[in-house]
């Protein structure tokens, strides 16, 4: 009897072109290059008992009612440059969109794409916002290759966590939901393309990291678009799921950095009078592979902690719009460069 080691896998990922259609990933064109080996992938259906009045307190089995799939996974935050040479997303162009394009569109990021000035410059980029989608906004479709067989989810909808810690490789944590596609035994897809790229250390290159205009001593940033995932029930559709959408977000995030006097760092007085900050972070040095944060934030709430014998005051912070006539998705920017 074949068997497959647990880390053994592979996942793809593509956008739908129509909302549930699997537009059949490949090895070739859709990798994603997950991290950790530890992929988690789960199927969950409606239980429909039936209690009947039989003299006894016992339940029967009833129909499985609409099937869902569920699929989390981790990748790391980078670009796609190669050798510098050739175009990639500091082109500014979607014809050289960064990898996971896909998974942050279905988590309802829309991407902005900013032109090089002059054909070779290499000084364009890609901003992601957050958008409110109508509809269903784009979906994507996800396989996964393990264990002797093919996991399918379609009509997928998620959310994503950025972490980061300072001279470490920044990582995305992605939960999706989607459709539930019978399961089957497969081969596992053979020389899968990877992309050849490092991603950039958390370190600051020219510009400073910022909290509020200050240059704090901090060691971890972190951001959770806080996606509500919800599912539609539809009596015309043939498993009674017409699919999945984000109906709500709470983007919020955290910083530690070390603790200062008020007059340095008023983080204090800022979080009593509800103070917005922005949080401006940019790493990375070469082109094609260098990233930028741009959040506002309001302290929510504020706590010492220790770090090698330091006082840190840590941040948890709300993501807002700083205005009802900012524009939308200027909360929050995820820019490649």
């Amino acid at each position: 009897m074949p068997i497959e080691p647990y880390k053994k896998g592979l996942l793809l990922a593509k956008i739908e072109s129509a909302y549930g259609t699997d537009p059949t990933p490949t090895s070739s064109a859709n990798v994603i290059a997950a991290v950790g080996g530890d992929v988690q992938f789960e199927a969950e259906a409606e239980l429909n008992e039936r209690d009947v009045l039989d003299g006894t307190f016992d339940q029967f089995f009833g129909e499985k009612g609409k099937r869902r799939a569920k699929i989390r996974f981790r990748t790391e935050l980078r670009g796609n440059r190669t050798d510098g040479t050739a175009p990639d997303i500091s082109a500014g162009s979607s014809t050289y969109k960064v990898e996971v394009d896909c998974l942050l569109r279905a988590c309802d990021m829309t991407p902005t794409y900013s032109a090089e000035a002059t054909s070779g410059s290499r000084d364009g980029l890609v901003s992601y916002s957050p958008t409110f989608a109508v509809d269903t906004g784009d979906s994507v479709t996800i396989y996964f290759y393990s264990a002797l067989k093919l996991h399918k989810l379609t009509g997928c909808k998620g959310n994503a966590k950025i972490t980061l810690e300072a001279g470490k490789y920044g990582f995305i944590d992605w939960e999706f939901q989607g459709r539930y596609v019978a399961v089957t035994d497969a081969t596992f897809p053979a020389s899968p393309t990877f992309l050849d790229t490092y991603p950039p250390l958390f370190k600051k290159n020219a510009s400073a990291g910022t909290w509020g205009g200050v240059t704090a001593t901090f060691t971890k940033a972190d951001i959770d678009l806080g996606n509500a995932v919800e599912m539609r029930s539809d009596f015309n559709s043939p498993d009674a799921l017409k699919g999945f959408l984000i109906n709500n977000r709470n983007i919020t995030g955290n910083i530690d950095p070390e603790s200062v006097d008020e007059a340095t760092d008023p983080v204090w007085a800022d979080w009593s009078a509800g103070t917005v900050r922005l949080l401006s972070l940019d790493w990375g040095t070469q082109t094609g592979n260098k990233l930028q944060i741009r959040c506002y934030g309001r302290a929510d709430k504020v706590a010492y902690s220790n770090r090698a014998g330091a006082r840190v005051q840590s941040v948890n912070f709300g993501v807002s719009r700083t205005s009802l006539s900012a524009a939308a998705g200027s909360q929050l920017k995820l820019n490649f460069l």
